[in-house]
C-alpha cells in the first residue's frame, strides 16, 4: 500500500517507565558488574585453572575406549579394547552386577599407587556406569572410577586438580594405564 506524500506516521509514545522497572535496571547495571569483578578475581587469585592443552578425557577409537590423564607432569593412558569387554559377564537392568560397586572402588583404589607418588593426596570423586555399545548393546558394562587430586595436600600446593580415571571390568579385571605422549593402541 502506497501513503501519499502528505501522511504522516503515527508516533509511539514512549510509556512512562514505573520506579520500581527503574531500580530493578538500577540494580542489574550495579549488579552485573561486580559479579563479572568477583568471577575475574577468584580466577586471578587462583581458584580456577583452564588448560586449553590438556587431553580429551576420553577417546573412541577402532574398538577401544581411551582416557587420558596427566599425573604429576606424566601422560597416562588407560585402553579399554571391546574385546575385553566382550569376554566379560553381561548385566542386565534390574540385578545386581556380577562385580558390586563397592567392589569395583577398592580395586581401583588399590590401583592408585602405581600411577602416582602421592596416592592419599587423592580422593574418591565419582563412579559412572559405561555401557560399551560395541558389544552386545544394553549387556556390556563397565565401571569408571575417578579420583581427584586435592589442590593442597601436606603444605604441597598444586596449580590444578588431578583426575585419575580407572575403568574396571565386570569380571574384576582393572585395566592397566601405559604412560606415554600418544595414546598406545
Amino acid at each position: 500500500m502506497l501513503y501519499p506524500e502528505s501522511y504522516t506516521f503515527p508516533r509511539r509514545r514512549s510509556a512512562p517507565v514505573s520506579l520500581q522497572r527503574w531500580a530493578a535496571e538500577e540494580r542489574m547495571r550495579t549488579v552485573i558488574p561486580a559479579v563479572l569483578f568477583l568471577i575475574a578475581a577468584a580466577c586471578w587469585r587462583g581458584d580456577s585453572n583452564i588448560q586449553f592443552d590438556s587431553p580429551p578425557p576420553s577417546v573412541m577409537g577402532d574398538g577401544i575406549y581411551q582416557y587420558g590423564a596427566t599425573i604429576d607432569g606424566k601422560m597416562t593412558w588407560w585402553t579399554v579394547r571391546f574385546a575385553d569387554v566382550a569376554r566379560t559377564p553381561d548385566w542386565s537392568p534390574g540385578t545386581e552386577p556380577p562385580l558390586s560397586l563397592s567392589q569395583a572402588v577398592q580395586l581401583a583404589i588399590n590401583e592408585v599407587p602405581k600411577y602416582t607418588d602421592i596416592p592419599a593426596a587423592y580422593r574418591l570423586d565419582k563412579v559412572e556406569w559405561l555401557n560399551v555399545t560395541n558389544c552386545t548393546p544394553g549387556k556390556k558394562w563397565i565401571y569408571l572410577v575417578s579420583f581427584e587430586r586435592e589442590y593442597e595436600y601436606q603444605g604441597r600446593k598444586f596449580a590444578s586438580r588431578g583426575t585419575i580415571t580407572i575403568p574396571v571390568l565386570l569380571n574384576g579385571g582393572v585395566v592397566q594405564g601405559s604412560k606415554g605422549e600418544r595414546p598406545p593402541n
